[in-house]
């Protein structure tokens, strides 16, 4: 969820951006300091660290790690990106308007700063050589697969906008608007699959012992996935995912997990990954996800038709109030795909045990 939020935050700094709420008009080129700001803040965390100040180098690090949307804040609210890039490009980047394709440009420092704060914070808590690298290419690749589902959101929306007759219909008639984001919701879960495994380093699960256990569990869960992926994460993340809908999806197991759960175990956290299958928890998410926006959407412009101010504000407390809720069912479903396997299993030590060996969940908890 780390990303996701620094994402949100970006976006919502954007957002103000276009809506005119920028507080200094200064040239955009005073900004590229900017670009140091990463390495700055953690090589002072290295430094004060060596002196044993460990509250103030945590400090430091936390404000590392979110540097990236804190420092495009500043660009675009601070400085005439935007103005130049409306100057450039001939886009209005209004709040008003359609998405753009300029947004794409407006948007890339954001997506440069993330990427030197990565490399800053990595430089700063991992020794130099071969872990670096991979640790550093690990975290590069998650980060853009977040970015993934907002890339292809603004293409289509940015394609439908040079379209004039489909923009105006999804525009204005309420109908051809919630199926503009069904289909468009749609479409990013069905290929959600191939665009994560791309993003992500995955292979196919070789034969292997550890194969036929998983097979052996789909088999008696009546599950067929369309393929069984290890995530090569250079042995930084111990996790596994199921990803998709129908007969497109795929579970994926991180080499650590494989590497570090006995057969018991890794069997207990399939069993959780076919609980999610099994229970539809995808669909529960996009169906819940597609109704709470278009509730909002409905909300603001029924309240505030005519004041962009205050349909800001129920669209950012929706926004919010999402976020909240997403927790909260989150959990709900963790717990339901925990239960599924305990049912499908009957083997509730081997659930407790992969339970606290991988996600930190304990005795009391499971």
């Amino acid at each position: 969820m780390g990303f996701l939020f620094h994402i949100v935050l970006a976006v919502m700094v954007l957002g103000a951006a276009q809506a005119g709420l920028g507080f200094a008009s200064v040239p955009w080129t005073w900004a590229l300091g900017l670009l140091a700001a990463p390495r700055v803040l953690a090589g002072l965390s290295s430094q004060v660290g060596r002196g044993g100040r460990f509250r103030v180098t945590a400090l430091l690090l936390r404000l590392t790690a979110v540097s990236a949307p804190l420092t495009y804040g500043l660009l675009v609210l601070g400085t005439d990106w935007l103005e130049a890039l409306r100057g450039w490009t001939g886009a209005e980047l209004s709040a008003e308007t359609w998405p753009e394709f300029a947004l794409f440009a407006a948007f890339a420092p954001y997506v440069l700063l993330q990427v030197l704060a990565l490399d800053a914070d990595i430089r700063a808590t991992t020794p130099p050589g071969n872990l670096r690298r991979r640790a550093f290419s690990f975290q590069v690749r998650m980060f853009f697969a977040a970015l993934v589902p907002l890339t292809l959101y603004a293409y289509v929306s940015a394609q439908v906008g040079v379209i004039e007759p489909l923009r105006v219909q999804v525009q204005e008639v309420g109908l051809v608007h919630a199926g503009f984001l069904i289909l468009l919701l749609g479409s990013v879960a069905l290929l959600l699959p191939v665009m994560l495994t791309s993003a992500w380093d995955t292979v196919t699960m070789p034969p292997s012992p550890q194969r036929e256990l998983l097979e052996a569990v789909a088999l008696r869960a009546g599950f067929r996935p369309r393929d069984v992926r290890v995530w090569r994460t250079g042995n930084l993340m111990s996790n596994a995912a199921i990803v998709g809908m129908g007969d497109r999806r795929v579970v994926l197991f991180s080499d650590s997990l494989l590497a570090s759960l006995p057969p018991r175990e890794l069997a207990a956290v399939y069993g959780h990954e076919i609980g999610h299958a099994k229970r539809r928890h995808v669909g529960v998410f996009l169906t819940w996800t597609l109704g709470f926006f278009l509730g909002a959407d409905w909300l603001a412009t029924a309240v505030a038709p005519e004041s962009e101010w205050i349909a800001g504000g129920i669209l950012l407390g929706a926004l919010v109030a999402w976020g909240v809720g997403f927790g909260w069912l989150s959990r709900r479903c963790e717990l339901e795909a925990d239960l599924f396997s305990l049912e499908l299993l009957q083997d509730p030590a081997a659930m407790t045990m992969a339970l606290e060996r991988v996600w930190g969940r304990g005795p009391d908890a499971a």
